[in-house]
């Protein structure tokens, strides 16, 4: 698998945030990780988690939205190898990652994005 991963520039981590998708976690996370592969995912709690460290977190409902594949359009087409290299994540447990204070910013964020993009959804009241 190693040989495999080291021929990719940028991993992918599509999932939705539904019933089924917001909170399962890929075991292909950790293979990234370990690879030193930076990833694509959506918004999704585990792009939270993270923080930005090593990942893209693009913007809409799922993978197959159509606001998440013109962003991802957006970021292939404007990638270079300088951007890639800059985004590969660091040692896992740099800049304490799962430390309370950044993690309860993570959170809230997660759930104002999601808030927000139910009330565009839902139009004005």
């Amino acid at each position: 698998m190693a040989d495999h991963l080291a021929a990719i520039d940028v991993a992918s981590l599509p999932q939705s945030v539904d019933r089924v998708g917001a909170f399962r976690y890929s075991t292909k996370l950790s293979e990234y990780r370990a690879a030193g592969l930076p990833f694509v995912t959506g918004q999704i709690p585990l792009g939270y988690d993270l923080g930005p460290d090593g990942l893209w977190r693009l913007p809409g409902d799922a993978p197959w939205d159509d606001v998440y594949v013109r962003a991802l359009s957006v970021l292939m087409t404007g990638l270079d190898r300088t951007a890639i290299y800059a985004r590969r994540p660091q040692d896992a447990d740099a800049g304490g990652r799962f430390d309370a204070a950044r993690q309860q910013r993570r959170v809230s964020e997660f759930v104002c994005d999601v808030a927000q993009r139910e009330r565009r959804r839902r139009g004005p009241v």
